[in-house]
């Protein structure tokens, strides 16, 4: 079973805003180009001349990005000192070990999702199901571009104040992953044949894993209440986060066209 996702209007240009909320910083994090980014489109247009090459690419170069997701989260845990903040977190991070409610078992249900093909599984170990249902089957190494995006994320977690860094997680990155990933899908189901159980790691977070970022975001408004500088501060790092990812597609994008003699 394929499973469609509508993909929203594209829009590059900044918005202006006379003051930073959250609902402010959601809109002119969704209307970067890290979300809407050339790359994406193509991909799942099928602009590329070999689609096979540029799905298996994303496949296999994401995945070194997603399976340090868990040491994003432990990271941002640790920097917290709000006691009801790093709970919150950690209530994210399990999540991602594949701990679902009720309500989310029943959501997926009515995806056409059979909650037997995710729950308590780690989330990793979903994006390795996909990467073997499209036929790659060794974990080497990442190409430069994704160890150098994920490696400046977890040190930016690491050394940056705690406003950034909650600003990087979840405006920056969580937030925009349900409009990220449509792109992701739409390619999949127009360029192979896999099943829906094959690519699910993907509607699980678009349709069905929203608590991750609705969480983000009550940690986030709390935050922004304080003073104008602590919004000046998430701003500066949910752009930090999303420039990151915006630079990770401009390499993407250049492998997927020039191929780089790479194959797969």
């Amino acid at each position: 079973m394929k499973l469609s996702i509508r993909i929203g209007i594209n829009h590059l240009k900044k918005p202006l805003f006379e003051d930073m909320t959250v609902t402010t910083l959601l809109n002119e994090a969704v209307l970067h180009e890290a979300t809407n980014h050339l790359y994406l489109r193509n991909l799942s247009s099928g602009k590329f001349t070999d689609m096979d090459f540029a799905i298996k690419d994303f496949a296999k170069q994401y995945y070194f990005y997603s399976e340090w997701f868990p040491r994003y989260m432990e990271t941002v845990a640790a920097r917290l000192t709000d006691e009801k903040h790093v709970k919150l977190i950690l209530q994210n991070l399990s999540e991602e070990q594949g701990l679902l409610s009720e309500n989310e078992l029943s959501r997926l249900v009515a995806l056409g999702i059979d909650p037997a093909w995710v729950d308590g599984i780690a989330h990793p170990e979903l994006y390795r199901r996909f990467l073997n249902s499209i036929g790659i089957h060794t974990i080497e190494k990442p190409d430069t571009c994704v160890s150098e995006w994920r490696e400046a994320l977890l040190a930016y977690l690491q050394t940056a104040s705690q406003a950034e860094i909650i600003g990087a997680i979840g405006l920056g990155t969580e937030s925009v992953v349900k409009h990220i990933y449509p792109y992701i899908v739409k390619s999949i189901n127009a360029y192979t044949s896999l099943k829906l159980e094959d690519y699910v790691f993907f509607p699980l977070h678009t349709e069905v894993d929203v608590t991750h970022g609705e969480i983000i975001l009550q940690i986030t408004e709390e935050i922004i209440q304080q003073d104008e500088q602590q919004a000046e501060l998430v701003r500066k790092g949910m752009m930090t986060a999303l420039n990151l990812r915006s630079k990770y597609w401009n390499a993407m994008k250049s492998r997927a066209v020039k191929k780089r003699s790479l194959s797969y």
